[in-house]
């Protein structure tokens, strides 16, 4: 399943790898992440961009992920294993 999402923090201070929080848009089913009053931005996962295939995305090695601003409008995905949806993978942005 996938999420429209925006991009909220792209500064990863912890691993510096191009990780960026995002905010999941409303949806049927649950995981409302808009509610700005009881969910604060520091909050929200880190989020990681997946790399095209023409990208070794390995340390000094290839294109970075540095394309996404914050309010950038992006779609994110989990893994099968995540049930908690606890680390969403950005897949691609939107142009706005």
């Amino acid at each position: 399943m996938f999420y429209f999402a925006e991009i909220r923090n792209i500064e990863d201070e912890k691993t510096k790898s191009g990780r960026c929080q995002v905010r999941l848009y409303p949806h049927a089913g649950g995981m409302d992440q808009t509610d700005e009053q009881n969910i604060k931005d520091e909050h929200l996962a880190w989020a990681m961009p997946m790399m095209t295939c023409t990208s070794p995305s390995t340390n000094k090695a290839g294109t970075i992920p540095t394309g996404l601003q914050v309010g950038s409008r992006v779609m994110v995905t989990f893994a099968a294993t995540d049930v908690e949806k606890q680390y969403p993978i950005i897949v691609g942005s939107f142009h706005r």
